[in-house]
């Protein structure tokens, strides 16, 4: 299925919001930052180069809360 120019935008805004709010919570789960990575890595996938930029910025801010995320990411990219 074709993504339309607006849903590309969207999406990055909603990344950007996220990118923007997480860091703002108060002790986030890990399981929470856990799966928002995840889904962010499937978005990568999916996605064109507007939304993997947004999504790259998201992941780092992610890996910067929990740290252990990082090796995993290494590891899938490996």
């Amino acid at each position: 299925m074709m993504q339309s120019q607006e849903d590309m935008v969207l999406l990055s805004n909603v990344t950007r919001i996220l990118e923007l709010a997480v860091p703002l919570m108060e002790h986030p789960s890990e399981m929470f930052l856990a799966q928002l990575e995840e889904d962010m890595m499937k978005l990568i996938l999916k996605h064109g180069m507007m939304v993997i930029v947004c999504i790259v910025l998201l992941i780092g801010m992610i890996a910067n809360l929990c740290y252990y995320l990082l090796n995993d990411m290494y590891i899938m990219c490996r």
